[in-house]
């Protein structure tokens, strides 16, 4: 099973990656390490994530405020992310791109 990453989430990695790597190069190479954990985790694992809408799940980024959301693609149940969201965000936020 591959993971996929929709262009909108994609942009949502570069920003906060872009986030952090403004404030200290050292902190941008953490955000990425533990953002590439969890989408790996993700990808190995896609019902780890808590269930939070039918076939959507969101996992924790480690150390770092974000959640990935995906859903499971049907027949095989391929995790395809959709949103980085800052866990300051309203919770139901990632419903915009739905």
């Amino acid at each position: 099973m591959t993971l996929r990453i929709t262009d909108a989430a994609e942009s949502d990695i570069e920003a906060a990656i872009g986030w952090y790597t403004e404030r200290s190069m050292e902190a941008g190479l953490a955000f990425a390490s533990k953002l590439r954990l969890a989408l790996e985790h993700v990808e190995q694992y896609p019902l780890s994530g808590r269930s939070i809408d039918n076939e959507v799940r969101r996992f924790l980024v480690k150390d770092f405020p974000y959640l990935v959301i995906y859903r499971l693609l049907p027949p095989d149940q391929t995790p395809e992310v959709f949103v980085l969201l800052h866990t300051s965000r309203a919770p139901d936020s990632w419903r915009e791109r739905g």
